[in-house]
């Protein structure tokens, strides 16, 4: 049994890459902290991320304040990614080529012009390339290709590595994961939450985060409303075999990731079916006829895995985070898709709080915004409509 009366500053419950990326900065700061998780670290939604570091690949949709988020966590994501490096001595994957938008017809070459014109007004450096330029940076493309996009300052890391990495590193720094931790409860003394305690254990801090995903909500304690968040779930295929392509390569359809031990991540399908965890023919299908479409190579790559994961979503597709309920309880869910990207930004902005920095730049992302003050009918209808509503993927 894992017990103390003040064994940690902080404690986390969710595992995946924003409950380690914070534990990771708080240890580093100095604090004493405790990551719980009721599956292995690093599972969830992390395990089935791309890890594609896009804030361009988001501008036209995006909240400004969401995208201004995003490009600041992209901006510190390297020197991030080498402190956990030299941590964990474990290597994350962190690549730079960039990543290509392919148009393949027309329709497409549409709606790559018109998504640079959007990134270039919001200052996101884009060029626009010819067919014959694209095909000089990726030879094995299409040869139907039009034309081309490319952000040449786009990254990607392995998320799955990153995980293992993290974990590490906050073992290093002294922090403390415990995993398989079933039955999960925060526990106040009716104006402040105390205590944190599972089967075979329990343990105070002074604070606590909520990074639970798509189970923020069932973690909440007692009296405290949940927040409108539901799964959306996604399928990815992996592939393995000889590099085809050394880009992101993406299309209005479709986007695929290269690692560098010969995998490649295609995804991902955008699905409102709560929690049906079962891969689809329908996704498999689709997915790999896009990604043959763009890359005709991937014909001699094996299938490696078939990957379901559930994006934690708020109603605005805006993330919440920040303190949430009673005093000494603070949340960070609802990334949607964005989880992996926005970790970093949001991992440094939760340990300012923590140490009593400032930090404006979490207004937006409130997780009071809603204005929820118990399990009101009223809350459980919006709920049940934003079911039914699918975003564009």
């Amino acid at each position: 049994m894992h017990s103390s009366d003040r064994a940690s500053d902080l404690i986390i419950i969710g595992g995946g890459i924003i409950g380690l990326a914070t534990a990771f900065r708080a240890c580093t700061a100095g604090l004493r902290v405790s990551v719980l998780d009721s599956a292995a670290a690093g599972s969830g939604a992390t395990r089935v991320a791309a890890g594609m570091l896009s804030p361009a690949l988001e501008a036209e949709d995006a909240d400004p304040h969401l995208l201004a988020f995003a490009r600041r966590s992209v901006a510190d994501y390297p020197a991030f990614v080498a402190a956990v490096e030299a941590a964990s001595g474990i290597s994350c994957g962190l690549r730079r080529e960039g990543g290509l938008w392919l148009g393949l017809d027309r329709d497409d070459q549409v709606l790559i012009e018109r998504a640079h014109a959007i990134q270039q007004s919001r200052g996101l450096p884009t060029e626009l390339l010819t067919s014959d330029q694209v095909r000089a940076i990726e030879p094995d493309v299409s040869a139907r290709v039009t034309g081309g996009l490319i952000a040449r300052d786009e990254m990607q890391v392995d998320p799955r590595r990153l995980a293992r990495a993290l974990a590490t590193a906050i073992r290093a720094r002294g922090g403390t994961i415990i995993e398989h931790a079933a039955d999960i409860r925060v526990v106040t003394n009716g104006v402040r939450a105390e205590r944190v305690t599972w089967n075979g254990g329990s343990l105070a801090a002074g604070m606590i985060l909520i990074a639970a995903g798509c189970h923020t909500n069932d973690v909440l304690p007692e009296g405290c409303a949940g927040l409108p968040l539901r799964p959306i779930k996604g399928q990815t295929v992996r592939l393995r075999g000889p590099d085809v392509i050394r880009h992101i390569v993406s299309t209005p359809r479709v986007y695929l990731v290269p690692r560098d031990d010969g995998e490649i991540v295609v995804g991902a399908t955008v699905e409102e079916q709560g929690f049906d965890g079962h891969p689809t023919v329908w996704a498999v299908h689709d997915l790999l006829a896009e990604a043959r479409r763009a890359v005709p190579a991937l014909d001699e790559l094996a299938i490696s895995e078939l990957v379901v994961g559930f994006r934690p979503t708020l109603r605005d597709h805006l993330p919440a985070i920040g303190a949430y309920g009673p005093a000494g309880l603070l949340v960070a869910t609802g990334h949607y898709r964005h989880g992996i990207m926005l970790a970093v930004a949001t991992a440094n902005a939760l340990t300012a709080l923590l140490t009593g920095d400032h930090d404006d730049q979490l207004a937006p992302f409130d997780p009071n915004r809603f204005g929820l003050r118990g399990h009101d009918r009223d809350h459980l209808e919006r709920e049940h409509q934003d079911r039914a509503r699918s975003p564009a993927a």
